[in-house]
């Protein structure tokens, strides 16, 4: 016997989780933690994973790969502008991202199946069980080889994957939304390195995208590296020290700048103490959350866009806004929700609430485990067969295709050959057909 898992692997940290009693479950370590942070370490005695890895990230900066959900799926020519705020050496070449760790070059599937393994391991330890299926959740506005980047990284861990569910739908469901019977849904995912808006429609527990855009280049890591930026040049003025050059003075600020990120979602103020005897001196700063928030305000107004632009595409009078821990109230013009981690940053409400009125409900699911929460309700039902997608609602889900009225694979195959904007997706849907065995009338 084995079991099923629901997966959220994210940029800046990943989660596991289950059905338990018919409630979701988010999987710990022997530490109590469900955090696992994706960052990937290559030492001279073998790989670290999560925790033990980011502890080595300042001596060993050059083996230690973080946030390569930014690198799935993408050749080198699309990420090169980014590859200077890495550490580690990505390797030029025409064909996917290889990434040099001292005499091997690894993937990002590759470093992407080690976080999935030490998750399918930490299951199995909690659950007593052999794990060998999982539902693993990805951004909205992943393209198909993210997609596919995605499912191999399962399949490179030991893991058949089940199904790729979009990260709006998981959040969805973590908030309780599939329980309408029909409503319009925005939720504004805004993460550690991904940004999308989904419109969603809920009918009878059925999730239909009606739009989605956003940015998969936009997320926390940008706030950390704003406020790095800003720290590097504080440091010059007031000690004339250029640290740019200097990559265990860079994590060791980078590290510092997330933290502080972090307690002044909390805090009023907070002070920022980074030793740098390499130097010769310990910079201190005092940093408020109204310095911070003018260093990232740039940011979140890139997200405006892209909800404008999803707004306008769904075709519906949908006002939009977002609460970093509640699920809005179900009022005439549809209902809005927010996750996961970057939301926690308190200018994100005042950006995207300014000037719209939604009414709020409390839930109490932590932002953070909103989607693997939701992946789990998701693969609960799938196995129960309770409102589970059919195989043409799938593949609308995935790729924003409108499916209303089409009923069989064959009917959307020939509108798709019919229709321009989408025959791009024609592969997509073969490639979809082919893996999960599905017939064309399923």
């Amino acid at each position: 016997m084995s079991r099923i898992v629901g997966i959220d692997l994210g940029t800046t940290n990943s989660l596991v989780a289950y059905m338990e009693g018919g409630f979701p479950r988010v999987i710990p370590d022997a530490e109590g933690h469900v955090l696992l942070p994706s960052v990937v370490g290559f030492t001279a005695d073998g790989i670290l994973v999560g925790d033990a890895a980011k502890r080595q990230l300042v001596r060993n900066p050059t083996r230690t790969i973080y946030s390569v959900k930014r690198l799935m799926g993408k050749g080198y020519e699309d990420v090169k502008k980014e590859l200077r705020y890495f550490p580690f050496h990505v390797v030029p070449s025409d064909e996917v991202v290889k990434i040099r760790v001292a005499d091997r070059e690894v993937t990002p599937p590759e470093v992407s199946a080690l976080i999935l393994r030490a998750l399918k391991e930490r299951a199995e330890a909690h659950l007593g069980l052999p794990v060998t299926k999982a539902v693993i959740t990805v951004p909205a506005y992943f393209n198909d080889s993210q997609r596919q980047a995605t499912k191999d990284a399962g399949r490179i861990a030991g893991l058949e994957v089940l199904r790729i569910v979009n990260e709006p739908t998981a959040a969805s469901l973590a908030y309780g939304l599939h329980r309408l019977k029909e409503g319009t849904v925005a939720v504004y995912d805004l993460g550690g390195g991904t940004f999308d808006i989904s419109i969603l429609r809920v009918k009878d527990g059925i999730f239909e995208v009606l739009a989605t855009n956003g940015n998969t280049h936009l997320g926390g890591d940008d706030f950390d590296r704003a406020v790095v930026d800003w720290l590097l040049a504080d440091i010059k003025a007031r000690h004339g020290a250029d640290l740019r050059a200097d990559l265990e003075a860079l994590q060791e600020l980078r590290l510092g700048a997330e933290a502080a990120k972090c307690r002044l979602s909390f805090e009023e103020r907070t002070v920022l103490t980074i030793p740098l005897p390499q130097h010769g001196f310990t910079y201190r700063r005092e940093i408020s959350r109204a310095e911070l928030e003018t260093l990232i305000e740039p940011l979140v107004q890139q997200t405006l866009g892209p909800c404008r632009l999803a707004l306008a595409d769904a075709g519906r009078n949908v006002r939009y806004s977002f609460n970093r821990k509640e699920a809005k109230d179900h009022g005439e013009g549809g209902s809005v929700i927010g996750a996961p981690l970057s939301g926690r940053v308190l200018i994100v409400d005042d950006v995207i609430s300014a000037g719209t009125s939604v009414r709020e409900s409390v839930n109490l699911i932590r932002a953070s485990n909103a989607i693997p929460c939701g992946v789990a309700i998701a693969l609960d039902r799938m196995e129960r067969g309770s409102g589970a997608l059919s195989a043409v609602q799938e593949v609308g889900a995935s790729y924003n295709i409108p499916v209303i009225s089409i009923a069989t694979l064959d009917d959307l195959m020939a509108y798709l050959k019919a229709d321009p904007r989408h025959a791009r997706h024609l592969a997509a849907v073969g490639r979809y057909r082919e893996q999960y065995g599905v017939t064309a009338h399923a």
